[in-house]
């Protein structure tokens, strides 16, 4: 096996790998051009234990079955819980915790900050919403919506709030310094994919077509030449698909595009960025 992915790979001997793509072809047609494979096998669930001292090799804690924090509310299920237990009660109109924490997270989109502005931490050693009240109805109305994002995100920009212009107000610069309450709209720094967007806009080009891959725009030859696994070349679209908006633009994992670097586009290799990912591009939920 290791030595057929190092030809599939390094490709070192020409000769070799042409016969293997032959005989690999054949073979497929054997099936019909069919390749089977195993999607999932039920088994029994693990064993999980309270570990002392957080010791995993220690099995001398007691049994635990899958459950929420007890401080939480308890999902309404018989027996042994399982993910689809767990989806339902993060969607449960009893579980206001959800529909919160998205609505602050969506709300920081469009105005810099979140109500509570600790987004990552809504619990007790987080800060306390500024409008609580606010909060709330946004996750009722979220709720209330069948969890419609784009119903949300057409409240909030029709809002009075949203529309204010962004220049505060010199009495107020004092009072509140950081604009928690909203007297003028935040004026806030934009992603990289925003600034390039922004740019294919201004001169008309900007292609916002939905969906599909990535797109390959222009980036300066030999960018990919610290990427050794194997070698690869990098074809740059050739028609409107090289306006797409930046969120279509194609990642090389560590390498981002130049534009993307050059704007401080975070790094998909550490993980730490707040922006989901999906292969073949990223999502745009909240563009």
């Amino acid at each position: 096996m290791l030595a057929e992915r190092y030809l599939l790979s390094a490709q070192s001997d020409q000769e070799d790998f042409e016969r293997f793509k032959k005989l690999q072809v054949d073979f497929l047609e054997c099936r019909n051009g069919r390749t089977y494979t195993m999607v999932t096998e039920a088994q029994q669930p693990y064993t999980m234990r309270v570990l002392p001292r957080g010791n995993w090799q220690n099995e001398s804690g007691d049994v635990v079955q899958p459950a929420p924090p007890h401080f939480l509310l308890q999902p309404k299920a018989s027996g042994r819980l399982t993910r689809l237990d767990l989806a339902r009660w993060l969607v449960s109109r009893e579980n206001p915790l959800t529909a919160r924490v998205f609505m602050n997270r969506l709300w920081k989109q469009f105005f810099g900050a979140g109500i509570s502005a600790v987004i990552d931490d809504v619990g007790a050693q987080g800060e306390w919403p500024v409008h609580p009240a606010l909060l709330d109805w946004l996750a009722v109305e979220f709720m209330d919506s069948g969890w419609d994002v784009k119903h949300m995100v057409k409240t909030i920009v029709m809002s009075s709030a949203y529309r204010q212009d962004s220049n505060l107000r010199a009495e107020l610069r004092d009072l509140d310094p950081q604009n928690r309450w909203l007297a003028s709209q935040n004026p806030r720094r934009l992603d990289a994919e925003f600034v390039r967007d922004n740019a294919l806009f201004t001169a008309g080009l900007l292609n916002l077509d939905l969906g599909g891959p990535s797109a390959r725009p222009y980036q300066p030859a030999g960018y990919y030449a610290n990427l050794q696994f194997p070698d690869r070349d990098y074809y740059p679209e050739r028609d409107e698909r090289q306006y797409r908006r930046g969120v279509y633009t194609h990642w090389q994992r560590t390498f981002l595009h130049p534009m993307l670097a050059t704007f401080d586009a975070p790094s998909l290799s550490s993980g730490l960025n707040d922006r989901p990912v999906v292969t073949g591009g990223r999502v745009a939920a909240l563009r």
